[in-house]
């Protein structure tokens, strides 16, 4: 037999050429593959899966939270089939394993501190020749809420960072706020004091020419206190035959001097500071609590002869009465008062002489003024029988009696005081 030589493929089968299209299977001695349909994706799904060619998927559009549309995860290569048959039967290209799709970043949240990245597409066989791209879907982005502290600053803060296959995650920022600022209202309570002075609601009487201040704030004692600091201290007395002539209790600024007549009750005062003086003031509170004619609220002199006193009713005018003489009664030189001095009430008396004019004020204001008038307190010269609550006269069938009230804030000045200063004396 006459044998032919023809030429033979002696080529494996697995070793057919691999540069065919990767959508056309068989050799050309094979029916031509139909042509793979195009397979269309819903929205939000991952792309399909590389062939052979490691092509990558890409997945479709995805829906964020707020109803935007964002991308889809980066979809993976399927894997492949059984290495030992990648041929399609039948001349149509197989495509091997599944189509894994990626999964879109998820969109941030103003609530979420951290929002994550996208999940990356499914890893290929690891025995597959094919090496599909996996990257992870886009992360989420969003932003914290901010707010106004009520008095700080808010705290701020990054969101988390992550990466999902080769993808990266979304960032998220804190909110931060700044807290309010406020400065509460200042000042300073008012404070004073009388700089050398005396009065009330910040006015004050200058202490100059203040030769006896009897303040009568004491609870007890025998001893009036000399507050103006030149020591002329005043002695309690209780008179002869008298019991309990003077105690202390509630007067007109703070604590009183009261004076019991039944008891015979005075102070006494060695030396007023008046010897050499050509002008004098003399002010107290006075609380009488009988209308009796002559008594005294206080009486300065050495005898029946030489004296200057206060009293609060006279026998002749029945007002108030004040002399002064060196010749006894029918030497006086007199200020008369337009009434009698009230009973049952706090009264503040003052008595002014000086440059030839006397002036009697009650409660702040002059009732009478006298001029012409020549005697002095330094006419008098020193005195030793100088009191409070007592006459130079002595108590013979209540001719002159013993003062039948209280006294407070006495005062002896070695000068004119002016009406205002009189005035802020009386609290006016």
């Amino acid at each position: 037999m006459l044998a032919i030589a023809g030429c033979v493929d002696l080529t494996p089968p697995w070793k057919v050429d691999q540069a065919r299209d990767s959508s056309t299977g068989g050799a050309e001695d094979v029916e031509p593959a139909q042509t793979q349909p195009e397979v269309s994706f819903p929205s939000g799904t991952g792309g399909a899966g590389g062939a052979t060619s490691e092509l990558a998927g890409t997945g479709g559009e995805g829906e964020r939270t707020d109803g935007s549309t964002g991308n889809g995860g980066q979809g993976t290569g399927g894997a492949t089939g059984p290495i030992d048959s990648p041929l399609g039967s039948e001349g149509f290209d197989e495509v091997g394993g599944t189509l894994d799709t990626g999964t879109g970043g998820t969109t941030g949240d103003a609530e979420i501190d951290a929002p994550s990245g996208g999940a990356g597409g499914s890893s290929p066989d690891s025995a597959s020749d094919v090496k599909p791209t996996n990257t992870g879907g886009q992360g989420g982005s969003g932003t914290g809420g901010k707010g106004t502290g009520g008095s700080g600053t808010g705290g701020s803060g990054t969101g988390g960072t992550g990466t999902g296959g080769s993808g990266t995650g979304g960032r998220g920022t804190g909110g931060s706020g700044t807290g309010g600022t406020g400065t509460g209202g200042s000042g300073t309570g008012g404070s004073g004091t009388g700089g050398s002075g005396t009065g009330t609601g910040g006015a004050t009487v200058s202490t100059s020419g203040l030769v006896i201040y009897y303040a009568c704030d004491q609870t007890s004692g025998s001893t009036l206190t000399d507050s103006s600091g030149n020591s002329r201290n005043a002695t309690l007395v209780t008179g002869t035959g008298g019991t309990a002539g003077y105690s202390f209790g509630a007067g007109q600024v703070n604590n009183a001097l009261r004076l019991v007549k039944a008891g015979q009750g005075h102070a006494t005062i060695a030396n007023t500071g008046l010897s050499a003086a050509t002008e004098m003031t003399i002010a107290a509170w006075v609380y009488l609590n009988s209308s009796v004619e002559w008594q005294r609220v206080w009486d300065f002199g050495n005898s029946t002869t030489i004296y200057m006193f206060l009293s609060p009713k006279s026998s002749v005018t029945k007002f108030i009465r004040v002399a002064i003489t060196t010749g006894g009664l029918n030497g006086e030189q007199g200020l008369d008062g337009t009434a009698e001095l009230a009973v049952g009430a706090w009264k503040h008396v003052a008595v002014v002489m000086g440059g030839g004019t006397g002036i009697l004020y009650v409660d702040g204001q002059p009732m009478t003024t006298k001029t012409g008038m020549t005697l002095l307190p330094s006419t008098l010269g020193a005195t030793t029988n100088n009191y409070i609550g007592k006459s130079q006269y002595a108590d013979t069938t209540e001719r002159d009696p013993y003062l039948d009230g209280n006294i407070d804030e006495f005062r002896v000045y070695s000068r004119v005081l002016t009406p205002a200063e009189i005035a802020i004396l009386a609290g006016k």
